[in-house]
Parts: C-alpha cells; sequence; structure tokens
C-alpha cells in the first residue's frame, strides 16, 4: 500500500523527464532542479543550434526585405528682429512665424521646386511623404527632416527644401546668402 500511495504522489512529466513530486496535503510542488539542469545541458546542441538558426533567419530576412532608409535634419531659427536686443513682442511674433513656416514647408510649389532643381524621380506626393517639418515644443527653431533611401539625396532634399523656403520667406535674399546659410 506504501507503494501506491508513493506513486500517486509523484508525477512524471513524459516531455520533459524531471520528476515532480505532489504533496497533497499542502499542495507544494518540488522540483528536482539538479535533473532539470542535466536535462538542459543533455538538451545544449538544440537549444544552440536552434539559437543560431534564428539568428540567419533574421539576418537574411533583415538583409533582403528590408532596405534602410536615412534622415538628413535642417534646422530653421525663426527670428523676427534685425537688432541685437530681444524683447517680448518679438519672442511671440517668432513664434507665430515658426508656425507660418511650417506651413510654408509644406507648400506644393516648395516641393516641385525641390524636385525640379534636383531632377527628381517624385511625384508631389511622394516628396511630402520624405519630408516632415516639427515645431518642438513651441519653440522658434523648425527642423526639417527628409528621409530616404539615399544618405546624399536626403541630404541634398534637405538643402534644396531650406533653400526654397528662403527664398519665399526673405525674397531679397541672394543666392549667395541662401547658399552661406545652408
Amino acid at each position: 500500500m506504501a507503494k501506491t500511495k508513493e506513486a500517486a504522489n509523484t508525477a512524471v512529466d513524459p516531455y520533459q523527464n524531471v520528476r515532480a513530486t505532489v504533496n497533497r496535503e499542502d499542495d507544494e510542488v518540488q522540483i528536482d532542479l539538479m535533473e532539470l539542469i542535466y536535462r538542459l545541458i543533455e538538451k545544449m546542441r538544440y537549444i544552440v543550434l536552434a539559437t543560431v538558426a534564428c539568428a540567419l533567419a533574421a539576418a537574411l530576412i533583415t538583409m533582403l526585405f528590408i532596405s534602410p532608409k536615412y534622415t538628413a535634419r535642417a534646422k530653421l531659427y525663426v527670428k523676427n528682429s534685425t537688432g541685437t536686443s530681444i524683447n517680448l513682442s518679438d519672442l511671440q511674433i517668432g513664434n507665430y512665424l515658426a508656425s507660418d513656416y511650417t506651413e510654408v514647408f509644406s507648400n506644393w510649389h516648395v516641393h516641385e521646386q525641390v524636385i525640379e532643381n534636383l531632377n527628381l524621380p517624385y511625384t508631389y506626393n511622394q516628396m511630402s511623404g520624405m519630408i516632415r517639418i516639427t515645431n518642438p515644443g513651441d519653440t522658434r527653431i523648425l527642423y526639417i527632416d527628409v528621409t530616404s533611401k539615399d544618405a546624399h539625396e536626403a541630404q541634398q532634399i534637405a538643402k534644396r527644401a531650406f533653400a526654397e523656403v528662403a527664398r519665399q520667406i526673405c525674397p531679397g535674399m541672394t543666392e549667395r546668402e541662401i547658399k552661406r546659410r545652408v
């Protein structure tokens, strides 16, 4: 009778082959950790093989199906005043101008001029999907982020977009002054 009672308290998991003893009075499970570690060591070659196979699969998927994207950022500081002292109204006007310039960057004319000047194969919708204008925390700084599959192309688009907006914002600026600021 003692053997059957002991057999009822001991359960064998067919998947792990690790013995777990269940005490029915306290509902406690005891697992022999040393036996579990030995079983893991026995299966170590399968664990390492599975890890290497998953790493290779992830590397292949990344190289074959995911194309790299590069982002170029141009920053524009919006300043209203030409003097050295800044007052509160200059700061407020600068914040309003930053919001206005955000809209100028998303203007159809700016995108078309960038496409034309750089001889790009993009449409207006594709170009507007590549360019993102942000005004972080309602500051007087605008970020012009251009994302492309080619790093050099992203840089050129950001520079050209900056120059086109500068032409529209400050029509009196010469090409030389614009290039110096870009």
